[in-house]
């Protein structure tokens, strides 16, 4: 990724970031510390000025229950924080997920794969052309 693209990468997360904060009524600060993160660490992220970090990333999703795919690459202007599917995309990520995870031996609780399965499948749903690399980083990121 080139200077500008990360930059731009990184102000649009913040924009987002932002947008969180705002829809939760929470300053800085406390944003901050739902996140388990310095206030600093938080502002520059906000700011666009660091490439916000995987455990960050994991915290919103826990704590706010944020959408993972919309804070690191999402269009709109609020938090997406709920979903509805179609049957035959879950399906057919499910099948993947799964067949993924058994070729890595990779065992995942539950709870856990749901999280897998629906940040992968609000990527396929949302994505004009679904990056198969995605799915490998989403595994990675929640395994």
């Amino acid at each position: 990724m080139g200077t500008f693209s990360a930059d731009a990468f990184n102000e649009a997360v913040g924009r987002r970031l932002h947008a969180l904060r705002q829809a939760r009524g929470l300053t800085q600060t406390a944003m901050a510390q739902q996140l388990g993160l310095g206030i600093r660490t938080y502002q520059n992220y906000e700011r666009g000025e660091r490439e916000i970090s995987a455990q960050a990333v994991r915290n919103a999703h826990h704590v706010f229950g944020v959408d993972p795919v919309w804070l690191l690459d999402g269009i709109e202007n609020e938090p997406l924080d709920h979903w509805s599917a179609d049957a035959d995309t879950l399906e057919i990520v499910l099948e993947e997920v799964e067949r993924r995870l058994e070729a890595g031996r990779i065992r995942l609780p539950p709870r856990k794969k749901v999280e897998l399965i629906m940040i992968i499948y609000r990527h396929f749903s949302t994505a004009q052309s679904p990056d198969q690399a995605f799915v490998e980083n989403a595994i990675r990121l929640v395994a």
